[in-house]
C-alpha cells in the first residue's frame, strides 16, 4: 500500500490540529476576560451619559419650580395681608377662594419638588457609584490586558510549535497525499478533515459510499474524497 506512510502522517496531523484547537479556544476564553470587562464600562458609561443628562433637566425642572414656589409664596403673602384690610364680605370671599388656589397650587408643586429631589439625589448616587467603578475599573483593565497578552503570547508560542510539526509531517507525506489533504483541509480545518470508510459510509457524514470507490481506497492505492462533505477518504490500515 504506497500511500498507508503518508495516511498515517495525515491522521498525527489532524491530531495536532485539534491541541491547536483546544490552544485557539484557551486564547478566546482569555480574550473574553477583556472584552467582558470592556462590554461592561461601555455599558456603564452609557449609563452614565444618560444619568448625566436626566439630572441637568431635574435640575432645570428644579429651579422653576423652586422659583414658582417663591412666587407662590408672594401672591400668598399679598392676598393674606388684602383679606385682613377687606371690608366687604364679597372681597373677602374672592380673596379666600384666590388663596384656597393658590394653597393647592403651592401643595402641588411642593410635592412634585420634593419627588425631584429625591430623585435627583438617587441619580446622583448612582453617578457617583458608576464613575467609580469606571475609575476602578480602568487600572483592572490595563492590568488584564497584560496578563491576557502575555497567556495569549504563550498559547500562540505552543500554537506555532504545533504547525512546525504539521509541516515537517506534511513534508514527509509524498506530493498527491499533500496536496489532497490540503484540499479537503480547506474545507474541514479543525473539523475533522479526514474521514475513515465503516459499513461502506463515510464516517462523518454517514453517506453510503459505492464499493467501486470503497475498495480501492482501503487498498491503500487510491487517493479520493467523499462525494458528499468533501473530506479526504483513508483506510482503516492507515490507524494500526
Amino acid at each position: 500500500m504506497p500511500y498507508i506512510e503518508s495516511f498515517q502522517s495525515l491522521i498525527e496531523i489532524q491530531s495536532i490540529q485539534n491541541q491547536i484547537l483546544k490552544h485557539l479556544e484557551v486564547i478566546k476564553e482569555e480574550e473574553s476576560r477583556v472584552d467582558h470587562l470592556k462590554g461592561q464600562r461601555e455599558e456603564k458609561d452609557e449609563i452614565l451619559i444618560t444619568l448625566k443628562d436626566e439630572t441637568v433637566l431635574l435640575e432645570g425642572n428644579i429651579l422653576k419650580q423652586e422659583s414658582a414656589l417663591e412666587k407662590r409664596d408672594n401672591s400668598l403673602e399679598t392676598a393674606g395681608k388684602h383679606l385682613r384690610n377687606a371690608s366687604t364680605e364679597k372681597e373677602m370671599n374672592a380673596l379666600e377662594s384666590e388663596i384656597s388656589t393658590w394653597e393647592g397650587e403651592k401643595s402641588a408643586l411642593e410635592e412634585s419638588l420634593i419627588n425631584d429631589l429625591d430623585n435627583q439625589e438617587v441619580k446622583l448616587s448612582e453617578i457617583q457609584t458608576i464613575t467609580g467603578f469606571l475609575k476602578g475599573s480602568e487600572e483592572t483593565l490595563k492590568e488584564l490586558e497584560l496578563e491576557v497578552k502575555g497567556h495569549v503570547n504563550a498559547e500562540n508560542v505552543k500554537i506555532e510549535d504545533l504547525k512546525g510539526r504539521i509541516n515537517n509531517l506534511l513534508d514527509i507525506c509524498q506530493e498527491p497525499v499533500k496536496r489532497s489533504f490540503v484540499e479537503a483541509n480547506n474545507r474541514h480545518e479543525f473539523n475533522s478533515p479526514l474521514a475513515l470508510i465503516e459499513a461502506d459510509r463515510c464516517n462523518k457524514c454517514q453517506i453510503h459510499l459505492p464499493t467501486s470507490l470503497s475498495q480501492p481506497i482501503e487498498s491503500g492505492k487510491v487517493i479520493d474524497f467523499c462525494p458528499h462533505c468533501g473530506r479526504l477518504l483513508i483506510p482503516h490500515s492507515a490507524l494500526a
